[in-house]
């Protein structure tokens, strides 16, 4: 052990799925941790955590978008969220098989293309025109 203490490879895998699946505060996924398995987890813990999975995941994430510009039906939407106590937009590609999600301060062309597959999608956009 190089820390007084360590959390095992379930625990940090169960944190990154409570955090991200329901979207709670880091706070509030620390205090269900705690209240579920009365293990003691700071927020700043969680968030390394959830930063080190998402690192981890980029390759897999950048597969997901570029399947997704090739697939012949795509869906787009996007709803408001809370980020730092502003609204941003998350924005959302999806079909059958993949969902790709993307944070964005703003809706429209400028999110759009930050997502970056509408305007390289090879099949048909679907949206709610909302």
């Amino acid at each position: 052990m190089t820390h007084k203490t360590q959390y095992g490879t379930r625990l940090r895998a169960f944190a990154v799925y409570l955090k991200n699946y329901g979207f709670p505060s880091y706070q509030r996924t620390a205090e269900a941790l705690s209240d579920l398995f009365a293990i003691p987890v700071s927020a700043g813990t969680l968030a390394s955590t959830d930063s080190r999975c998402a690192r981890r995941l980029e390759k897999v994430v950048e597969q997901i978008r570029e399947k997704l510009v090739r697939a012949p039906v795509v869906h787009f939407g996007e709803t408001g969220l809370s980020i730092n106590g502003k609204l941003h937009w998350l924005h959302g590609a999806s079909n059958q098989a993949f969902t790709y999600c993307f944070p964005h301060q703003r809706r429209g062309q400028a999110a759009t293309d930050a997502v970056g597959i509408l305007a390289r999608l090879k099949g048909n956009a679907v949206h709610d025109n909302w």
